[in-house]
């Protein structure tokens, strides 16, 4: 017996009990199954279907329901001819049953090139020629998110920023100074650390802005828009220094977007530049630069020549003659991991141009190590330099090698000999460096120090700063007494009364008790892509991209062939590759940000609610956090997605694409609200990657989002990563899995223009692979009928379960960690409803809850447009916060007779403190359990609670092991559901699940049976 999906048809209240018998008898006749195969075949039962024109579409698919896949180009553009591009379209129409594509440039050299356009152009005209659909994927590889390395190219003041905290700790009326970054300040408070009073003291911060970009606030020289830290050796001066054995390296995995930059100090005119990379053939990683200058009467940077290609042949670009201060190499796109150039040479006729040396340039006067001591104070940088013995600097408690402490003189000193006292003995190698103006310098190495102290002679170095690096330890937490520093014999002290350019910081006095002191600062972050939050950033990107395809290919978008754009894996979360992105700590922010708060919040400002981002604030923790995660999500749902979303309506398209990671528990790390992002999306998706069933627990909050607000398509790009030997019954299986769960759009992943190299996270699905070349036809025609049948139209399920967005903020901070609250089960309660109970629900978001919802009797209904949804059981997972009006909407569902499950932990807190009580009060009520303690408030031995009103609306609790009981709860609950599969045998290597839609108003079940049944 093969297959297996199957449909059935019909309308009207009789063809639902017919179901309902046929899926019972089914379940008896599958038992008696030894196995079931699963092959592209469908199954069906009709009733009449004379002149139905949705019954003739699902017998003989039309070829705009077939799907369309990722085509990867992962050749450089100069290799791939027009010719082979429309043979791939042609043939992929022909044999495998493929109805357009999303072409995916696999980080291309001479992206958005007119050579690009070109081929792009090919695959186009070939493919309109059968009526193919091609979605427009908007980023050159992936993530979507810098253009290519254009955005930061021409709009460098509107990347990726982020929110950093300065603090320090004081008691009793002590002074408190932190030096700040250049950034916006986006508050400043102090907070006592026993009452959690908190005070706004933006007031007392200084913020000094930055000069504008002129060739005369550069560093004069050579310098690098980064530089590998791990080990020294790789500054940039290595790429002016004449020698092709040295090399500058950019910071590690750092990808594209790096820059080496040369200020001559005053204009030089150059005709010419050669280039090279390291003779280690590993080493040659650029695949897509441009030489450019800054031109001061446009201000702005101006490229002179391009290339793709270096090597450690080199390459040299001659071009009219120029005159600037400024020249740079830009590195758009590499191979691998980071840049690196062992030479970068400017040329006047045949005289190369000198490069002035990095002058010595006094930092403010101080001191500062890799870390400190953090369990309690005394240990810090200072105590190493006050000439006392009985104080001393510590690393952090858990600090491992490498550590690092630094004086800074504020002026320019002579040095010539260091006295060293250690405490501990844990320091096995270290290193004695001075600054040269361009990177730290060895004056003396050693191994041990110890604590009667180690004296340390060496050739006098001119310097502003030197440093002990610690580059062995036994054990951990390295320790310092003193570190002194001699000019002949003379100690050295730091120059505190040197005048410094005035720069940002913030000073304030706290009041008697012990208080934390705290100024948060939006920074750049370094990485080259979106603010994804900023307005302004988002519609640079669509004007590079999206504008510029649009004003080649208007006629495509007009015609149907470009129906839709795909943009891909988005976040907040910090994460690398080739194109590094997000950003550190995932604390991804935007310079408007307190603006975008006030105006959500009546006028309330975030200042007071930023300490939540990393501590406990108390009574207002729940609050603070969920305001600044909801205004984040907003920003990004609104101001990314949702301004694409707008372009792409207004040009007649539609958007799809998906989120990173869309498994884990807690997603306000990554994207903020998985279900939220989608809103103004016209097509929500999901990532189906790495192996069957690899984030099936995410298909239902996806296809929930759609439901919530009405969307009729769910997307997902399938398959990428699961191999090259992929088993071909995972197209059916993973399919079926998927449209059982609202999925109803594939997006195969992928094919490639070069299938024999540089095919990353295969299997190749194309006519060229022989493992698929018959089922891609059979699996398209396959895709067609389910996509006929089960987009748009109308979901039906009895069970709504509440997303718990509002208690994942309020358990998220800013601490590296995806903090899964352990108690948060909702998607295994989710997985427990499709793949163990078997009855279908829909994710509520609390926003549509309140919004959307309604109780009519013991109904609670979702009131929209075209997906409107009738609910008789209400599902509550774990959580410890709810908002006060669901909980309320909630109880009256109950009230009037409505049926209330809940699971793991009962909410008993609001999202403002004083909801806390209310909500208490509520559960109580309802479940007669107290939600704090979980304890029962009547006699009750069974393996839940179960409390009745006297409309016959029940509350269950069930605080543990709901795996093995939610199915017996819910048969109690309600007499008959809208489906029921029973006695269902063991499952083996797939699922067994079903959905019900209603489309044209026809009653429409598939019923995915992808498994082998024991």
């Amino acid at each position: 017996m093969k297959n297996n999906g199957q449909f059935l048809l019909g309308t009207g209240k009789e063809q639902k009990e017919k179901m309902k018998k046929r899926v019972k008898f089914m379940s008896l006749l599958l038992a008696g199954c030894l196995c079931l195969q699963c092959t592209g075949m469908v199954s069906f039962a009709k009733s009449e279907t004379s002149g139905n024109q949705l019954w003739f579409d699902f017998q003989t698919p039309p070829d705009s329901s077939k799907t369309r896949p990722l085509w990867f180009w992962n050749t450089e553009l100069d290799e791939m001819t027009p010719e082979k591009v429309r043979e791939l379209v042609r043939e992929s129409y022909q044999q495998s049953g493929y109805n357009g594509f999303g072409i995916l440039p696999n980080w291309i050299s001479q992206y958005l090139s007119d050579n690009y356009f070109e081929l792009y152009e090919a695959a186009l005209d070939e493919g309109s020629k059968y009526g193919m659909q091609f979605s427009l994927y908007d980023e050159n590889g992936f993530p979507s998110y810098n253009a290519g390395g254009l955005l930061e190219e021409n709009y460098p003041e509107l990347t990726t920023k982020r929110l950093d905290k300065f603090e320090q700790d004081a008691s009793n009326g002590e002074k408190v100074y932190l030096s700040l970054p250049e950034g916006k300040l986006m508050g400043a408070v102090a907070m006592n650390m026993d009452t959690m009073e908190r005070i706004d003291i933006s007031d007392q911060a200084t913020i000094v802005d930055p000069p504008p970009f002129s060739p005369d606030t550069q560093p004069l020289g050579v310098s690098a828009s980064s530089t590998y830290s791990v080990t020294s050796g790789y500054e940039a001066s290595k790429a002016v220094d004449g020698e092709l054995s040295t090399r500058w390296n950019a910071e590690s995995l750092s990808g594209g977007g790096e820059y080496l930059q040369i200020n001559f100090g005053e204009e030089k005119t150059f005709d010419s530049v050669k280039v090279y990379e390291d003779k280690l053939e590993e080493l040659h990683r650029t695949k897509d630069y441009s030489i450019q200058y800054w031109d001061i009467a446009e201000n702005r940077w101006k490229t002179v020549a391009t290339g793709t290609k270096i090597t450690d042949q080199g390459a040299t670009h001659s071009f009219e003659p120029v005159t600037a201060q400024l020249v740079r190499l830009y590195i758009r796109n590499i191979t691998q991991d980071s840049a690196s150039i062992s030479e970068f040479q400017i040329f006047n006729g045949n005289q190369q141009l000198e490069v002035p040396p990095t002058p010595l340039v006094p930092e403010k006067a101080g001191y500062s190590a890799s870390s400190v001591y953090e369990i309690e104070a005394g240990y810090e940088a200072d105590k190493a330099f006050d000439g006392d013995m009985t104080t001393r600097w510590n690393a952090a408690a858990r600090g491992t090698a490498p550590q690092w402490l630094e004086i800074s003189f504020g002026e320019v000193r002579n040095v010539n000999k260091a006295v060293l006292y250690e405490d501990l003995d844990r320091i096995t190698s270290f290193h004695l460096q001075y600054w040269n103006g361009d990177s730290w310098v060895d004056c003396a190495t050693g191994s041990t120090i110890g604590s009667a102290g180690l004296t340390l002679n060496f050739d006098s170095v001119q310097t502003t700063k030197m440093r002990l690096l610690m580059d062995g330890l036994n054990g951990m937490s390295p320790t310092i007494w003193e570190m002194e520093l001699y000019d002949g014999n003379t100690k050295i002290q730091i120059n505190e009364d040197q005048q410094q350019p005035e720069s940002s910081h913030l000073e304030y006095t706290v009041p008697d008790g012990s208080w934390k002191v705290m100024a948060f600062m939006c920074v750049k972050d370094g990485n080259n892509g979106m603010d994804y939050l900023d307005a302004d950033s988002v519609r640079a990107f669509i004007d590079i991209t999206y504008e510029e395809y649009y004003s080649r290919f208007q006629k495509y978008f007009e015609n149907g062939t470009i129906t839709s754009a795909f943009y891909d894996e988005p976040t907040f979360w910090p994460w690398p590759g080739t194109t590094p992105y997000g950003a550190e700590g995932a604390r991804l922010w935007t310079p408007e940000y307190n603006k975008a708060y006030e105006e959500t919040f009546n006028g309330e400002s975030p200042v007071l609610n930023y300490p939540a981002l990393w501590y406990e604030i108390g009574k207002d923790t729940d609050e603070a956090r969920n305001k600044l995660q909801y205004v984040r999500t907003e920003l990004f749902a609104e101001n990314y997605i949702g301004q694409i979303a707008d372009w792409c309506d207004d040009h007649g398209i539609d958007l799809m694409g998906h989120m990173l990671l869309e498994e884990w528990v807690n997603p306000v790390g990554l994207h903020g609200d998985l279900m939220k992002v989608f809103k103004d999306q016209q097509i929500p998706g999901v990532d189906v990657i790495g192996s069957y069933g690899y984030t099936q627990e995410a298909y239902k909050i996806i296809s929930s989002s759609a439901n919530n607000w009405d969307k009729g398509v769910v997307m997902s790009e399938s398959f990428g990563a699961m191999g090259e030997n992929m088993d071909k019954n995972i197209l059916h299986k993973s399919s079926m899995d998927q449209y059982a769960k609202g999925v109803n759009m594939i997006i195969p992943h992928a094919i490639w223009y070069d299938n024999i190299n540089h095919v990353d996270a295969p299997p190749e699905l194309s006519y060229r692979n022989e493992r698929y070349r018959e089922e891609l036809p059979i699996y398209n025609n396959y895709m067609g009928r389910l996509n006929t049948m089960l987009q748009d139209g109308r979901h039906v399920a009895d069970i709504a379960m509440l997303y718990p967005i509002d208690y994942l903020e309020s358990s998220f901070i800013f601490n590296g960690d995806a903090n899964n609250p352990s108690d948060a089960d909702y998607m295994r309660v989710g997985e427990t409803l499709s793949l163990t109970a078997r009855r279908d629900f829909t994710y509520l978001h609390p926003d549509i809850i309140d919004e959307r919802c309604s109780v009519d009797g013991d109904t609670f209904h979702l009131e929209n447009e075209t997906n409107y949804e009738d609910y008789k059981v209400f599902v509550i997972p774990g959580t410890k916060v709810i908002s006060l009006s669901n909980l309320e909407k909630i109880k009256d569902f109950y009230d009037n007779g409505g049926k209330v499950i809940a699971t793991t932990q009962l909410p008993y807190r609001g999202i403002e403190d004083s909801e806390n009580e209310q909500v208490i009060s509520i559960i109580k009520e309802m479940f007669q359990v107290d939600p704090v303690t979980g304890q029962s408030l009547a006699s009750s031995t069974g393996e839940y609670t179960k409390n009745t009103n006297a409309a016959g609306g029940t509350a269950y609790f069930i605080q543990t092991g709901f795996e093995t009981k939610l199915q017996t709860v819910l048969d109690d609950a309600l007499p008959t559901y809208d489906v029921e599969i029973d006695q269902v045998p063991a499952i083996s290597g797939g699922n067994l699940s079903y959905i019900h839609k209603v489309k044209d108003n026809q009653d429409i079940y598939f019923i995915a049976i992808p498994v082998i049944l024991l």
